[in-house]
């Protein structure tokens, strides 16, 4: 077996949602998984952070990236609107404002009012409504 040197668990991994721990080797990473079968792995010498709640991410090395992005569709801050009817787009604001609650953000994106019939972009009036 290869010698972990380092373990995490406890945090969130937005790259690999199902997973609850990662284990480090000194060449890199040994196995990703469940919380149990990753802390078995564990060695008399191998420290074992517990990081509850925390984002673990991969080291990026591509310049172009959408952390914010990436993070606030976890939280369900960014509502994905594409491919619906104008109905159904506020349907799904709503929806998000309701869960967010008062007071909070939500962003949407992805709609493409050219394809509803009458390819008017949403009024104020109507998001003011939906936001309520």
């Amino acid at each position: 077996m290869d010698r972990v040197d380092t373990i995490l668990v406890g945090g969130v991994f937005p790259t690999v949602p199902e997973a609850e721990g990662i284990a480090f080797g000194p060449d890199g990473i040994i196995a990703i998984g469940r919380r149990d079968d990753i802390l078995n792995l564990a060695g008399a010498h191998t420290q074992v952070l517990e990081l509850p709640g925390m984002a673990i991410l991969p080291g990026f090395i591509d310049a172009h990236t959408h952390l914010l992005t990436t993070g606030l569709g976890q939280i369900g801050f960014i509502v994905d609107l594409s491919g619906l009817t104008r109905t159904a787009t506020l349907a799904a604001l709503a929806a998000a404002c309701r869960a967010r609650g008062p007071r909070e953000w939500v962003i949407g994106r992805g709609w493409d009012e050219s394809a509803w019939p009458d390819r008017s972009y949403l009024t104020r009036a109507e998001l003011d409504r939906v936001s309520q």
